[in-house]
């Protein structure tokens, strides 16, 4: 049960903690990664049609169904048809980035996607999400899980 229920009327959200989601928000998809000796994830949320990315610290402690703690969010701009969101499967000058989001331009036929719209970097210490030049980045589609 969350500790705070978010303000939906506002739509911010930092602060926040949960897991489960808060009513009114969905999960629409996420990643694992670690940023220094700390676990977050980078969660892809729908909250009265509006897509987020939330970065949640994850509570230690907790082995079994750790809580989650918003840290930094960010509005994703709408995406086109031909469009897809990339978490923590992208690289930057060929070496992975897994605090890099980034939206793609889908190209037929391929598996590693170069046309970038727009790219972010998690930034924990700061609480936000850093937009990043898009030349050099390159995003791998993980396939089926």
């Amino acid at each position: 049960m969350p500790s705070s229920a978010p303000d939906l009327a506002s739509g911010h959200y930092i602060g926040v903690h949960h897991d489960p989601m808060p009513p009114g928000v969905t999960n629409e998809g996420g990643a694992l990664i670690h940023i220094g000796t700390s676990d977050y994830s980078i969660s892809h949320v729908r909250a009265k049609g509006v897509d987020m990315l939330w970065l949640d610290s994850i509570v230690a402690g907790k082995a079994h169904d750790p809580e989650k703690v918003v840290v930094a969010e960010l509005r994703i701009p709408p995406l086109e048809r031909d469009e897809r969101l990339f978490m923590a499967s992208c690289d930057v000058n060929g070496q992975l980035a897994p605090r890099l989001v980034a939206i793609v331009i889908n190209e037929p036929g391929v598996t590693k996607f170069t046309k970038i719209r727009q790219a972010w970097r998690a930034d924990a210490a700061r609480g936000r999400f850093e937009v990043i030049p898009v030349a050099n980045i390159s995003c791998e589609d993980p396939g089926p899980g």
